[in-house]
């Protein structure tokens, strides 16, 4: 049974672009961050769903200037 993954960020969807790269492969999901900025940080929220349910896993991201 095939399912979806959303990727959200302080609770707004996340848009894949040149900056955000989301991974599913085999059951294995990832999102990458290329060049992260203050602004970049928060809260990531991964939502995985098929027509059975779905599940959600979080964690945060804080940024610390160099």
């Amino acid at each position: 049974m095939c399912f979806q993954v959303e990727w959200f960020h302080n609770g707004k969807l996340l848009r894949a672009g040149h900056r955000f790269r989301s991974l599913f492969d085999l059951g294995f999901v990832s999102l990458t961050l290329i060049n992260v900025y203050p602004e970049d940080e928060g809260e990531y929220t991964c939502r995985a769903f098929n027509k059975l349910g779905e599940d959600f896993t979080k964690a945060t991201i804080t940024c610390k200037s160099k």
